[in-house]
């Protein structure tokens, strides 16, 4: 069983010689409860990709099905009402949140066409990202980097989604930063069978978390699979490049994985 399938994705910008192809025939799947990473340089199509699968971007050709509908044949209406379940989170939380208005406020709003929370919903929330309810009286810039794309994960978690798309959430952290948030995302997933779907250029922190890996380069998926089994044995030689940026990758090759956590 699959919650979400892309097939033969194809989008390009522009127009006769500066048109610039940003997918080329994408096929992706994710299945309920695991978390899925895909990986590339920045500029390959990630995120494009990932405003196309929530239905944000439109496509040239190819078909995206979330919980068996058609994504981008339901309309903007009916997608916010009917695919609420399925969320984006954008890698930059001013994205995500709004400066002038307090982290409360904004989880208590949720997303669109989720009833608005309470004061102690808010709380249990913001407790859930690992956030004191304090927080809720805080305005994004009184956050650290971390802490506001903990927030923006909150005000998705209001509507209970099965389907989590992360957009780079790990950019612009530090290493404790990125553990801390690399462990929340395996709780959400042990504890309420959420589906993820990483988008990271580093293939080093999604190890991690993925349960299954996916690289991209070019606007194409050049090599899948088993997390582990990606790290270890690279087919594609991008993988392998991408594999030998990591610092002191060759020492930690056989090293598990920081505090993975089993699907349930």
């Amino acid at each position: 069983m699959t919650l979400l399938t892309a097939e033969r994705l194809r989008l390009s910008y522009g127009a006769g010689a500066g048109r610039h192809e940003v997918l080329r025939g994408v096929d992706l799947q994710v299945s309920p409860a695991e978390i899925v990473a895909l990986v590339g340089e920045s500029g390959c199509g990630k995120s494009s990709l990932a405003r196309s699968l929530v239905g944000l971007q439109d496509l040239d050709d190819g078909q995206v099905r979330y919980d068996g509908r058609d994504v981008h044949a339901l309309g903007r209406r009916r997608r916010d009402r009917e695919l609420l379940t399925l969320q984006l989170v954008f890698q930059s939380a001013s994205a995500c949140l709004n400066p002038r208005r307090t982290i409360g406020s904004q989880v208590a709003d949720g997303r669109d066409g989720a009833p608005r929370l309470r004061t102690p919903e808010v709380a249990t929330v913001l407790e859930q990202v690992g956030l004191a309810p304090s927080f809720a009286d805080r305005r994004p810039d009184a956050l650290s980097g971390g802490q506001r794309q903990r927030a923006a994960i909150a005000a998705a978690l209001t509507v209970n989604p099965r389907l989590l798309v992360l957009d780079e959430p790990f950019a612009a952290l530090d290493a404790s930063a990125q553990a801390q948030l690399a462990n929340l995302l395996l709780q959400l997933r042990q504890e309420q069978e959420m589906a993820l779907l990483v988008i990271s250029h580093d293939l080093g922190i999604v190890r991690q978390v993925a349960d299954r890996c996916l690289v991209m380069r070019e606007g194409s998926i050049v090599e899948e699979g088993p997390t582990e089994q990606l790290w270890r044995a690279p087919q594609h030689e991008y993988t392998r490049r991408l594999l030998d940026s990591i610092p002191g990758r060759q020492r930690a090759v056989t090293a598990a994985p920081l505090r993975k956590v089993e699907r349930p």
